[in-house]
């Protein structure tokens, strides 16, 4: 899970705004002063005063016995007062001193009676007085760290609650206005990760969007907004996959680390931010700049923040996934070794009570241990992706949304020792994990299918090993209904329909046919085209041999030569014209089409995304459904165009017989299945079977053809360096 700090625009504010200071200078001046209560007054006012001056000399001296002789002089004022409003200044002020006193011990008491103090002065406090937004803000910016302490919806709930009174009972034109906004926005966007109720998300960019919108560039508190809209941004674009969301999140992080002084100790929890967004659209786009860019901005956020070990640890968390990242697009296995050393650091710096974060790190720990694993086989790296990935789930509550994604990390961990030293007893936890996975997410929701993927692989193994039927005909039904997630990545339904469709061959051959007819279907959503040259070679790597296959089970189902052609030249003429950069099906179309195409596309489908991993900061997708609403919809608006009418479409037979007016076309296909020449005359379409011409024998000479390109076009020293060179698909000659 990458790790934004949420809390940063708020530390911020407390740098640069009253937010933390207490309203002493008004006590006096508004609390009565009748003879009879003047005296009284006077003594708590000499409490608060002696409080105050004793939180400004630790400020200096960071002494916790100053905030201990502080709490002891406002609990004095408190006893010795009657007047509400002087009662609230005490402990208010007390409160403040409180929260020191837990952010330098990390010990909740503190906290619990920090909020407690806050809680007394909100309800001390005249309903109509001036002051009683500023206490509303401190009362609920206290729960909101409760909440993140603790991972307490009820705090979180009461939080909200509190800054929306601050908002409603603030003065006009109140200058703190801008704080309010900012903390409601920040809770409302932590309710939402909770709850994904859309409604809180959306408010809370319009509130982060209100906060900068009433601070001018000169203010300080300006990168503290800007953090918060860009973080509520951020969260905008992994609900709706909105582009847009994601580049300005990370327009409005770039700005505020361009207000933050080099030297201050803010800028690494900025810069760390920043990597985080960076790394994300990475994922998204596929972009090296954005990649190199995320672990450069993580490392000097480490070594800046040597001082400060809770915001190391979480440095250290975003620069071991953006290593990791990086490792899973170029393959450098230094990247890799590197990211669970660093990984592991920041669990051993996370304190054992903040059970929220050190679940966080464990997982992000556990995948990146898994990803070693799967790199070198050593089981010793395999035992510490277990390890980690049980101690995250042990520190998961029941209702917890992270709680699918951790199981899921376990079930495949575990089946992949089951495949090392054939523990049934590893495979039986793996299938209870991934169907507990299964069961805890809702039908549309687009890691279902993953789930679903990762429980038939499971089930797989198992018949492997009982040889129980039941359990075969389980393990292909799940693996059908990943396939049926419309909120999925396309890609990810491509693969399990055409692994279905394999174990179905030999047993169901007409179900096969229809998933492979439904994997070429699926194809167009699931290859973007505004990748460069190496990016489309790993986004269509996966489909090698697909169009081969479903020809050749179309035929076997005794489907007419045309159903066949027409497969081949949807599947292969997509990935090849992915491989070989063609686009001749979309020249012409006009520019704002085919940006849309493109967006809607890389919406659909991330061309860079783990199969069995789900993060945990992209689980639910709604808009996804719009979004492949309006891609069909952008296609039919695509067909009506003259000359597109066949968009996305298989060629009709008449149209790919008019291909042939100048002599025939020879389609030959090879699977492991059988092998054809499908020809195409002016007349008519035929098929030709070729029942010796086998798959092994076209794989060798093709790997013999190969190999003599790559030696005639090797560089010569002192030469240029040849064109780019092309994988052959060996299946699909």
């Amino acid at each position: 899970m990458d790790e934004s700090i949420d809390d940063l625009s708020q530390t911020l504010q407390q740098l640069n705004t009253s937010s933390r200071s207490n309203p002493t200078e008004q006590a006096v001046s508004e609390s009565p002063s009748t003879a009879s209560t003047a005296q009284q007054n006077t003594q708590v006012y000499g409490c608060v005063r002696k409080g105050d001056a004793l939180q400004n000399q630790y400020a200096t001296t960071s002494s916790i016995e100053d905030l201990k002789a502080a709490i002891k002089a406002y609990e004095e004022g408190v006893e010795s007062s009657n007047d509400p409003y002087l009662r609230a200044v005490c402990l208010h002020n007390m409160g403040t001193a409180l929260e020191s006193l837990f952010e330098e011990t990390d010990s909740i008491d503190w906290l619990i009676q920090a909020i407690e103090a806050m809680k007394q002065a909100v309800n001390s406090i005249p309903p109509n007085h001036q002051q009683r937004a500023h206490f509303y803000n401190g009362y609920g910016s206290l729960l909101q760290v409760s909440f993140e302490r603790t991972g307490s919806i009820d705090d979180l709930n009461a939080a909200i609650t509190a800054v929306e009174e601050a908002i409603r009972t603030r003065p006009k034109n109140n200058s703190d206005s801008s704080q309010y906004y900012n903390n409601l926005g920040i809770a409302l966007k932590l309710r939402f990760t909770r709850t994904k109720d859309f409604v809180d998300l959306q408010r809370s960019v319009s509130m982060a969007k209100l906060a900068v919108e009433n601070t001018g560039n000169t203010d300080p508190n300006r990168p503290a907004y800007l953090i918060g809209l860009g973080n509520s941004l951020e969260v905008q674009f992994e609900w709706t996959g909105s582009l847009e969301d994601l580049n300005a999140a990370i327009q409005h992080k770039e700005d505020a680390c361009q207000l933050i002084p080099d030297d201050s100790p803010l800028r690494p929890k900025c810069l760390h931010n920043l990597s985080v967004a960076l790394e994300r659209r990475f994922k998204q786009t596929g972009s090296m700049d954005d990649i190199e860019a995320a672990v450069q901005w993580s490392t000097e956020a480490v070594h800046l923040s040597e001082d400060n070990v809770f915001v190391k640890a979480r440095c250290l968390s975003g620069l071991g996934t953006a290593m990791k990242s990086r490792f899973e697009r170029i393959g450098d296995a230094d990247d890799l070794f590197q990211a669970v050393r660093i990984l592991h650091q920041a669990v051993e710096l996370t304190p054992d009570d903040h059970e929220e974060e050190l679940a966080s790190r464990l997982t992000n720990l556990g995948n990146a241990a898994h990803t070693l694993f799967e790199h070198t086989q050593v089981m010793e790296h395999l035992a510490m992706a277990i390890d980690a990935a049980e101690d995250a789930l042990d520190l998961t509550p029941k209702d917890h949304l992270d709680r699918a994604s951790r199981l899921n990390n376990l079930g495949n961990a575990l089946e992949d020792r089951y495949l090392l030293d054939s523990n049934i007893q590893d495979l039986e936890r793996a299938i209870m994990c991934q169907q507990e996975a299964v069961d805890l997410t809702p039908a549309d929701y687009p890691d279902r299918a993953s789930y679903l993927g990762n429980l038939s692989n499971s089930l797989q193994s198992l018949y492997q090993n009982n040889h129980i039927w039941d359990v075969w005909k389980r393990a292909v039904n799940v693996r059908e209904e990943s396939v049926s997630v419309s909120s999925a990545p396309p890609s990810m339904r491509v693969l399990y329909a055409r692994l279905a469709a394999v174990q179905l061959v030999p047993h169901d051959i007409q179900r096969a046919n229809l998933l492979f007819r439904t994997a070429i279907e699926l194809l167009p959503k699931a290859t973007p085209r505004n990748l460069d040259w190496s990016d489309s070679q790993h986004a269509v790597s996966q489909f090698p041999g697909l169009a081969s296959d479903a020809a050749a089970v179309a035929l076997e189902c005794g489907s007419p030569p045309v159903d066949a052609v027409q497969l081949l030249d949807s599947g292969r003429m997509i990935i090849l014209g992915h491989l070989l950069d063609i686009r001749n099906d979309l020249r012409g179309l006009p520019d704002e089409l085919l940006v849309r195409y493109e967006n809607l596309q890389r919406q659909l489908d991330p061309p860079f995304q783990s199969k069995r991993v789900v993060p945990e900061t992209t689980r639910t997708h709604p808009d996804l459904h719009q979004a492949a609403l309006d891609f069909e919809s952008l296609q039919n608006e695509i067909r009506d165009i003259d000359g597109f009418q066949y968009f996305g479409l298989p060629l009709p037979e008449a149209e790919l017989r008019k291909q042939a007016a100048h002599g025939p076309i020879i389609f030959l296909n090879v699977s492991a299945l059988r092998s054809d020449a499908l020809i195409v005359h002016e007349d008519g379409i035929i098929n030709l079977t070729l029942p010796k011409l086998e798959i092994d024998q076209v794989n060798g000479k093709v790997a013999l053809f190969q190999s003599a390109v790559n030696e005639i076009t090797r560089p010569v020293k002192g030469n240029s360096p040849p064109p780019r060179q092309f994988e052959f698909q060996t299946n699909e000659t």
